[in-house]
């Protein structure tokens, strides 16, 4: 049964995390930083996490790094969880709530400006308009390659993107002509699956002949994504500065895909629009390693943030709920997260023994 919960009362909730007391391990340093957030991408739709289409491009990646099994968005839309990523800030603090009319506030710092005041060249390559000028989140990129075409009517909620084998094309030429030498930090947003977890036109009946198979758009779309994602990693390995890089994937946010009757994305938080897909790699080239591991413990997005922040010295001033993914103080970290979810319908790993501390 999906249990949902207000997006401003979980929001509310997460700001009144208590210190977790743990200290994150540090990061090498300068080393460069390639991440790449796919949006609504259902983790349970894919091969990876047990689902029926094959992604082999993400296996591979995940196949030499760890995969999270149990990470959260903290929003169910992409420009306020990728507003999240970059500063740290969920969306009562920064403010991005939707898709449309927020913009990220001058007064937030980001992973891109920390980076960048640390030495890091700063890059970022992304699809969709609701993560492009509009968002702001161009503030400390040196290059930021976005699609700048206004958004009305439909395209209001269901903006075009730029295939993601094309931004991977266009990061792949950036590699190429960069000089070396300099710890780049890069941001590539993948978009193919917007929109598309509605049943397209000629499923179920409908008028325009198709497969009939009502994910037919959908799994078209992670075709697409999962061949960017490996054009992204080639391009990386055969790069000789770029082939000492850590990788990162990660979801913004998955739509509902049939699941009590509801499809696409919703402004309501649920398994099904929160979990997300996580794998990290700290070296993209690394022949050791060979084996891919798994982290069960619940982890969310701005721990992710808090991972990149100690990996390029960006020192932003993050909340207390945010802990590092190679903090050793695992418990700490479900406490945290206990806090902010036993009081939520949504928090399935969370025990009930442990609410009301």
């Amino acid at each position: 049964m999906t249990r949902t919960i207000s997006l401003l009362t979980f929001l509310g909730l997460a700001t009144a995390c208590g210190d977790s007391g743990t200290k994150p391990l540090q990061a090498p340093q300068r080393t460069s930083q390639i991440v790449i957030t796919i949006e609504a991408v259902a983790p349970r739709r894919i091969a990876p996490y047990g689902g029926p289409v094959a992604m082999p491009q993400f296996a591979a990646v995940a196949a030499s790094g760890t995969t999270y099994d149990d990470a959260l968005s903290t929003a169910p839309l992409a420009r306020p969880a990728v507003a999240t990523l970059l500063s740290g800030a969920t969306s009562d603090r920064s403010g991005v709530r939707d898709n449309i009319h927020d913009a990220l506030p001058e007064s937030a710092a980001t992973l891109a400006q920390g980076a960048k005041q640390a030495g890091f060249e700063t890059a970022a390559f992304v699809s969709s308009m609701f993560v492009s000028y509009p968002s702001g989140f161009q503030r400390g990129f040196d290059l930021f390659d976005g699609p700048e075409a206004p958004m009305i009517g439909p395209a209001l909620f269901c903006a075009p993107a730029v295939p993601g084998p094309e931004i991977a094309d266009h990061f792949r030429q950036w590699l190429a002509s960069r000089s070396k030498g300099k710890p780049f930090f890069v941001w590539i947003h993948l978009g193919d699956l917007n929109c598309k977890a509605t049943p397209p036109p000629g499923s179920a009946g409908r008028s325009v002949p198709k497969t009939g198979d009502e994910m037919e758009d959908y799994d078209a779309a992670l075709k697409a994504t999962d061949d960017a994602i490996g054009a992204i990693f080639a391009a990386a390995k055969a790069d000789p500065d770029a082939s000492a890089s850590s990788l990162v994937i990660v979801g913004t946010h998955a739509p509902y895909l049939g699941e009590s009757g509801r499809r696409g994305e919703s402004f309501w938080l649920a398994d099904e629009t929160l979990r997300v897909p996580l794998v990290t790699l700290r070296h993209v080239s690394d022949p050791a390693a060979t084996q891919p591991k798994h982290d069960p413990r619940p982890t969310w997005l701005p721990d992710l943030t808090a991972t990149l922040n100690e990996a390029v010295g960006a020192r932003l001033a993050l909340a207390q709920d945010a802990i590092a993914l190679d903090a050793p103080a695992i418990d700490a970290q479900r406490r945290v997260l206990d806090q902010i979810l036993c009081f939520a319908p949504v928090a399935r790993f969370v025990d009930p023994g442990n609410c009301g501390r």
